[in-house]
């Protein structure tokens, strides 16, 4: 696994190749170290997915007008150089407002999967650790379709006329997926709710209404999720898992039309 140190030894490496020259290192998450020269975009990931199947992504989305124009990018590595989205605000800014949000995230996430699937990840193969959960929506997943696999409000930019997705993992599997970081984010509204277990059901139904898809699928995905993550005692994905365990009288397997 490489580190930040690493990625940013690479970084420095493609700047000299790619004759990027940077005026400021961007918030990368812990992910990924991430540049730019003002008009566009350095990302070099240190770790996931992204090293594997990101840039391949990236160009899909690229292409089917989703992703920002891609101008560079490294297969070993994940490395890619694209345009700059300005002003670059995130959806996040809603908060949890979805009348204004949701239908962003779902045209974006329709327009996703058209892209090409060939060569991206397979769910079964993202997740390191598997669950009776997890093999069982692996086993009866109805299609698999291209997934943008991080699409939420952080990955979400507005770029002056257009909403842009960034920071696509590259996967493939269930369309229902797409809806799982949509669903758990933002995070720090998200963990001021009262009743999240309601807010959640709301938000379920309506994702799996405007993509299409099983709301027990979406509900059963969220919950495989979260329980393969580790999210500390008090973090609003650790009360997230809670409620959706709230849920399952409404969401369960005797919900599933693939039992």
């Amino acid at each position: 696994m490489a580190t930040r140190e690493d990625g940013k030894a690479l970084a420095q490496v493609l700047m000299r190749e790619w004759e990027f020259v940077p005026v400021a290192e961007l918030e990368g998450g812990w992910c990924s170290v991430v540049y730019s020269d003002g008009s566009r975009v350095l990302k070099v990931p240190c770790q996931g997915e992204e090293q594997v199947t990101g840039a391949a992504a990236a160009e899909r989305l690229a292409e089917a007008g989703v992703g920002p124009r891609v101008h560079r990018s490294d297969e070993a590595t994940g490395a890619l150089l694209t345009d700059l989205i300005s002003p670059g605000e995130h959806l996040s800014k809603y908060g949890l407002d979805d009348d204004t949000a949701m239908p962003i995230f779902l045209d974006l996430a329709a327009r996703a999967r058209t892209c090409d699937s060939g060569g991206m990840m397979s769910l079964r193969e993202y997740y390191e650790t598997s669950s009776p959960l997890i093999d069982h929506l692996n086993a009866t997943s109805p299609e698999c379709v291209f997934l943008h696999g991080d699409l939420h409000h952080e990955n979400i930019l507005w770029g002056g006329d257009r909403w842009w997705a960034i920071d696509a993992k590259g996967l493939v599997g269930d369309p229902a997926f797409e809806a799982v970081a949509y669903l758990r984010n933002p995070i720090e509204p998200l963990g001021r709710v009262d009743d999240l277990a309601e807010f959640l059901c709301r938000r379920i139904l309506a994702i799996a209404y405007g993509l299409g898809v099983s709301a027990h699928r979406v509900w059963a995905w969220s919950l495989a999720d979260r329980e393969s993550g580790n999210s500390s005692v008090g973090h609003p994905w650790s009360k997230m898992t809670v409620a959706l365990r709230e849920l399952e009288p409404r969401f369960g397997i005797d919900q599933d039309p693939h039992p």
